[in-house]
This record gives C-alpha cells, sequence and structure tokens, in this order.
C-alpha cells in the first residue's frame, strides 16, 4: 500500500465518522434524559398527590370548651337560646365573660336563687338578661377594653378597671383567657392515601375569646330584680 492510499483511507475513515453523527435519524441521535425531579411537570403515578382541606370552626370549640370547663356557667347560657345562637352564627368571633366553677360554687343561696329562676317562667327573662351580660358579640380583647375602659355586651356596657396589673370587668377579675380561630390544614396525600406532609392555610376567619373570671360580672340590679321577683311569687303564694 502506498503512502497516497494510506492517507485517502485515513481521510475516508474521518469523513465517515463524522457523518454519521451529523446526519444520523433523529430516532437514533442522542439526547440528555431529563430529570424527574426538577424537569417532569407531572411526577409518575406512583407519587402524585391529593389534598384533603380540614377546617376547624373556633366557634364550636370555644362553645365545647365552655361545656367541659364552665359547666355551671353553660347552663346558665342555655337559658338564652337566642344569645347562645347568635354567638353560633357569629360572622366575626365574640367574647364570654366565664365565671370559674370555684366562682360559682362561690356565689351560696344566690347558686340556688339562680337555678329556681332558670326553672321559673317569670323569673326567666331576668335570668336570661343576666346571662347576656356575660357575652360579647366581638372578640374584645383586653387591649380594646383597657383602652376604652368599658365594654359592650349583649345586654349593655359594663365598666372596666385595672388595678396592680389585673383587669377586673365590673368588679370581677380575669383569671386567664383562652383564644380560639378558625384555622385549616391541608394534607398531601400519594396515591394510596398515605400521608406526604401538612400546611397550615390562613383562613382569616373568627377568632372566640373566653375569658375565665372570678365572678359573676351582670349588675347588682340584676341579682336585685331576681331577688325580688322571687319574692313576690312567694308572697303571693302564703297569700293563698
Amino acid at each position: 500500500m502506498t503512502t497516497i492510499q494510506f492517507i485517502l483511507m485515513a481521510v475516508f475513515a474521518i469523513f465517515k465518522t463524522h457523518s454519521c453523527s451529523a446526519f444520523a435519524p433523529a430516532s437514533l441521535k442522542s439526547h440528555p434524559i431529563p430529570s424527574t425531579r426538577y424537569n417532569n411537570p407531572h411526577p409518575p403515578l406512583s407519587i402524585r398527590t391529593s389534598t384533603h382541606l380540614h377546617i376547624s370552626n373556633s366557634a364550636h370549640q370555644a362553645e365545647q370548651h365552655l361545656l367541659n370547663q364552665y359547666p355551671k356557667f353553660y347552663y346558665l347560657l342555655q337559658q338564652n337560646p337566642t344569645c347562645l345562637e347568635r354567638i353560633r352564627n357569629s360572622s366575626r368571633g365574640f367574647a364570654i365573660f366565664a365565671p370559674s366553677e370555684e366562682a360559682m360554687d362561690a356565689l351560696g343561696d344566690s347558686l340556688n336563687l339562680l337555678e329556681y329562676g332558670c326553672n321559673d317562667v317569670d323569673m326567666l327573662p331576668i335570668v336570661q338578661s343576666m346571662a347576656s351580660h356575660h357575652v360579647v358579640s366581638v372578640p374584645a380583647t383586653v387591649e380594646i377594653m383597657k383602652q376604652f375602659n368599658v365594654v359592650s355586651t349583649s345586654e349593655g356596657e359594663l365598666p372596666v378597671q385595672v388595678h396592680e396589673g389585673s383587669i377586673y370587668v365590673n368588679g370581677a377579675r380575669i383569671i386567664q383567657c383562652y383564644k380560639f380561630e378558625d384555622s385549616a390544614v391541608r394534607n398531601y396525600e400519594d396515591k394510596d392515601g398515605n400521608l406526604l406532609g401538612s400546611e397550615k392555610v390562613d383562613t382569616g376567619g373568627n377568632v372566640c375569646l373566653v375569658y375565665e373570671m372570678e365572678g359573676m360580672v351582670c349588675p347588682d340590679e340584676s341579682w336585685e330584680a331576681l331577688y325580688e321577683c322571687y319574692q313576690s311569687k312567694n308572697s303571693e303564694a302564703g297569700a293563698m
């Protein structure tokens, strides 16, 4: 083989190699394999997710808290179905002044009078008014009450005082406050229903405040009216 023949064969081989790379059919061309993790907008079926939204109702949570922690006061609140329904359907939230169980027991004979009034058709309207004094139709915070020195309840205004770091509503001290908020949690699950993760969703919903109180906040006039009605009924009964 002459030197010229050898050179021609080498050139032909190089040409053949380049032509196969540049003009190969599209189906045979080499392509980079896309990354499923970063580039594929549709993950494999095995990891595709579904979402479920779980919403908690602050009004329901607050009422359940009243039932469990302040059953005597909750019984009083039940005597005013209109007031109870109003807080259940509130579009903004509410605040409730709930006397502790110890505070209710400390009423002594007055608690017996209150229970009697719950079961007397003539005294019941007074009892209902007393219950309404413990309900505020907006979530009145401590800061708001301190600023205005008054709070507007469903039955009228009550004075608010600050003394030695404690806050008093018509003479009854606030022991502590429980806050309940509407919230939602979105759960992510795979196709088999296995939980992959969760996130809290801002609903911008209601806020419900339950203030534990050292006593009842209704005015003294309410107690006087209840006692006078009781005496009047017993006087009429004795005259018969």
